[in-house]
């Protein structure tokens, strides 16, 4: 009847609980220059490197309030990091949700084709086969650092992510565990990038199908392992 009715729309609508964004400088410096909270825009926290749509990527649950679906026609640019030129150390931190199947590219910085130039930049955290490739500079001179077991991440639920290029070593940190190391000790000059990409490869005959990214930021320094903690633990 009219007041059932009335009843249902007057329900209060059901909500997933998520984690509590904190500050752009969460590890208590000035370390963190860029952070995409991907709630509804891809503005930049900082004001310094704001993002724009490519596509349109779909608005979905994140671990931290909503973020974006991504693929390979709906991704996000943030070229305007390409202003920090020559880079030989940064971190990466991210939340994503892998799906089985699907080669899902976190972030790429080059141009098609450019993995055996010298300015490269790709995190790949699960390739479809079970396999993971983190890239810095030229991979066929040792800027490639990958792994198998990358199928234990694919849980349908958002899996926290690190990558650290220290001046002389890669890392890489999976829900605050330390997973790979390898030695490195590139520069890379993102000024050369076509673009700096979220969720899409300019990779030739590389497709990133859907994947979810949640709660981006961007350092300008080697995080030690009690920070790459405290920021698996942000907002709990």
């Amino acid at each position: 009847n009219a007041t059932e009715v009335t009843t249902l729309y007057n329900e209060t609508a059901c909500t997933k609980v998520t984690r509590t964004e904190e500050n752009l400088q969460i590890l208590g410096d000035t370390s963190c220059i860029a952070n995409y909270r991907l709630n509804e825009d891809v503005t930049d926290l900082s004001g310094n490197y704001n993002g724009s749509f490519i596509g349109s990527p779909l608005l979905v649950y994140g671990e931290f309030n909503t973020c974006y679906r991504m693929n390979q026609n709906n991704y996000v640019s943030i070229s305007a990091l390409k202003s920090l030129g020559n880079v030989n150390t940064i971190s990466v931190s991210f939340w994503q949700k892998l799906y089985s199947g699907n080669n899902t590219c976190l972030l790429f910085g080059g141009t098609t084709s450019q993995q055996t130039y010298d300015d490269f930049f790709q995190l790949t955290p699960y390739d479809g086969n079970g396999n993971y490739y983190i890239d810095f500079g030229n991979i066929s001179t040792g800027g490639r650092m990958s792994g198998t077991g990358a199928s234990n991440w694919v849980t349908n639920e958002f899996k926290h992510f690190v990558f650290i290029k220290s001046a002389t070593t890669m890392y890489w940190y999976v829900d605050g565990q330390f997973v790979n190391s390898k030695a490195n000790s590139k520069t890379v000059n993102f000024n050369n990038f076509l673009d700096f990409t979220l969720g899409k490869s300019l990779n030739s005959g590389a497709t990133s199908l859907n994947t979810d990214i949640d709660q981006v930021r961007f350092f300008n320094k080697e995080l030690s392992s009690s920070e790459v903690t405290t920021l698996y633990n942000e907002g709990i």
